[in-house]
């Protein structure tokens, strides 16, 4: 079973990383390369949720649904890539990095024993960093620097921490012999052993007051680079709490404080946070760390009050904010690359040379604020049943209902402040002619979109919550789909006749 499960590893692992460094001298060969490595990735997971397991494998039972998550988010950074790195600092060697963290990832949540789990966390922990600098090391950014050591500082140590506490409380003789969902340690119900447990995760997901490694890192880093750690490297926090939930009874007031308070408190100073921001990345990371909070929240909630409606929110806002979120951050590495900057103060006329970003960023954005029929209208739906019936069964309900609502329309504000990057203006600086790394570059932001739609119709297979929609619900779904998917069309094409038409980008373009 084990064996099975590490050639399976090395096998995708192998092409993956064999199609990066083709890549570098054959866009084409390369990058389809790349798609078969990360569709083997996929594949097994996903066959594995139907009950076709033709190599036996066995997988914790989370490890399937985050599997196919990561494995779809980091398809899309490894294609966006293949057109970044040439366009932004002309260099293919980010591709590397790219899908070498990506990968390392994907091991991540593959893991099935504690000891392989903390091997390839500091692998991906480090593969991490290598992403936050590669400014400085491709251009000197002193920043880039600053911002990768203050994620060691902030968000390794103390996750090494929370690793290392768990070796020592599960043993190492059951570290690589009992898988991680059978190990039962009893000590976790000791207050100092729940912080110490949980601490690590936390900082990971950016939650107050281990937070601010994030707004840096994920600004800082190249586009691809962010969309991973946003969408991904926080998950990891999240899926290291589903462990340490499933190895034990926490301390309960530690518990409440950890994994309710602190992301509560956090949920509100981010979102203010993010509307403050003129700089679309760091808007962005701000965002983030609204929504790994809800996460967390919506876990402990389900740990504490037994509400089905959390432990659905949880999942679908995993898939969610990582779909959206990619994208997003993707996007905003076309709009720089595009514009030259960041700052929305010298902004808002992407749409008019560019509508294809425009288009599906706008399409994230819905997502982000919960519009139907997107994978974040279920999440943000599940999250307010899961609220309204917690003021009915527990004195924290009042505390869980505000802050969710709080944060609800705090992603009204700073998703319609993400939009005036491509709308609000009509003085465009500069022409955009479509070269080949465009067109990467539009396809992985493109496949990343898309999945804010895909979502929702798989999400009844591929998420262990067990939660089933119903065949009304999804006809629904779908006519809603097709008809955004027109409407979206239709401002596609207005805004390319505008960017052919308009003086002021010299002609057509």
């Amino acid at each position: 079973m084990d064996t099975t499960r590490y050639i399976w590893e090395a096998v995708f692992s192998g092409v993956v990383l064999l199609g990066s460094i083709l890549s570098m001298r054959s866009y084409g060969a390369g990058t389809a390369i790349k798609i078969v490595g990360y569709a083997i990735a996929l594949f097994v997971p996903a066959a594995y949720i139907v009950g076709y397991n033709p190599l036996g494998l066995v997988l914790l039972p989370q490890s399937p649904f985050f599997l196919i998550v990561a494995s779809l988010i980091s398809m899309a950074a490894s294609i966006y890539v293949t057109g970044y790195g040439p366009r932004k600092f002309n260099t293919s060697s980010l591709s590397i990095f790219i899908d070498a963290f990506g990968v390392s990832m994907i091991l991540v949540f593959a893991s099935r024993y504690l000891l392989e789990f903390v091997v390839l966390w500091i692998l991906a922990e480090m593969i991490g960093f290598i992403v936050i600098v590669y400014e400085y090391m491709a251009e000197g950014l002193r920043r880039s620097w600053v911002a990768g050591l203050r994620y060691l500082v902030v968000s390794m140590i103390p996750a090494d921490l929370t690793l290392m506490t768990l070796l020592a409380v599960a043993g190492l003789d059951n570290a690589f012999s009992t898988p991680i969902n059978v190990l039962n340690v009893p000590i976790l119900s000791t207050p100092l052993v729940t912080v110490l447990a949980t601490l690590g995760f936390l900082a990971k997901s950016a939650i107050v007051p281990l937070h601010f490694w994030l707004p840096e890192a994920h600004s800082i880093a190249p586009a691809p680079g962010s969309a991973l750690l946003s969408g991904l490297m926080v998950k990891m926090g999240v899926f290291g709490i589903i462990i340490v939930m499933g190895m034990g009874a926490l301390d309960t007031a530690s518990m409440v404080f950890m994994l309710l308070i602190l992301p509560a408190v956090t949920v509100i100073y981010a979102g203010m946070q993010a509307l403050a921001q003129a700089d679309i990345k760091r808007l962005l990371a701000y965002s983030t760390m609204v929504y790994t909070s809800l996460i967390v929240m919506s876990l402990a909630s389900y740990q504490l009050l037994g509400s089905r409606w959390f432990l659905y929110a949880a999942y679908y806002l995993i898939a969610a904010h990582a779909a959206y979120k990619a994208t997003l951050f993707l996007d905003a590495g076309t709009v720089e690359v595009v514009a030259g900057t960041r700052l929305l103060e010298r902004l808002g006329w992407v749409s008019k040379v560019l509508p294809e970003a425009s288009v599906l960023a706008l399409l994230a954005v819905m997502s982000l604020m919960g519009v139907p029929p997107t994978i974040g209208f279920l999440a943000k739906l599940w999250l307010f049943l899961g609220g309204l019936e917690s003021v009915l069964v527990s004195n924290y309900g009042a505390l869980i209902l505000a802050v969710i609502a709080i944060g609800a329309a705090l992603s009204l504000g700073y998703g319609a402040r993400y939009l005036l990057a491509h709308w609000g203006s009509t003085k465009p600086e500069k022409r955009v002619i479509i070269g080949t790394a465009m067109k990467y570059m539009l396809a992985g932001e493109a496949f990343a979109a898309s999945l804010s739609l895909v979502f929702p119709m798989i999400m009844d297979f591929i998420s262990p919550a067990g939660v089933v929609i119903g065949v009304q619900y999804s006809i629904i779904l779908s006519i809603t789909a097709l008809i955004l998917a027109v409407s979206l069309a239709g401002l596609y094409f207005m805004e390319s006749r505008a960017r052919k038409e308009a003086p002021w980008v010299g002609g057509a373009a």
